[in-house]
């Protein structure tokens, strides 16, 4: 069984690099903190927690969400004064993790999350 993955169009692709357009998508996300490893795993549990049914439709019945690829996952920004050296062992920064959503939802047919950090 295929996983469902975003449209996208090839940029530039040379040996096993690529760059890719992706088409306007809609996603579930997640805000955490700690160092990739803690953070992924976090930012993976609540996402899976919501799509595997921890959500209420219009109707006010819970729905299981189709999984889809890939996970994605980014350091969000912060301001930061550097006064010395900076290390990224063993940092914790905060991340987004984000679940992209099947393509047969929009934003009203999508179930809303009952954890208000989804």
């Amino acid at each position: 069984m295929a996983i469902e993955e975003p449209d996208y169009q090839e940029v530039l692709k040379q040996g096993n690099f690529e760059i890719r357009e992706y088409a306007a998508k809609i996603i579930a996300h997640v805000s955490v903190s700690g160092d990739f490893d803690d953070a992924s795993s976090k930012g993976f549990k609540l996402l899976a927690d919501y799509i595997f049914g921890n959500n209420f439709t219009e109707e006010g019945s819970s729905n299981k969400i189709s999984m889809t690829a890939p996970v994605e996952m980014a350091p969000l920004s912060q301001q930061v004064q550097i006064t010395a050296p900076i290390l990224q062992h063993g940092y914790t920064q905060e991340w987004q993790v984000n679940f992209v959503m099947p393509k047969e939802y929009d934003l009203i047919s999508l179930p809303k999350p009952n954890n208000p950090s989804v």
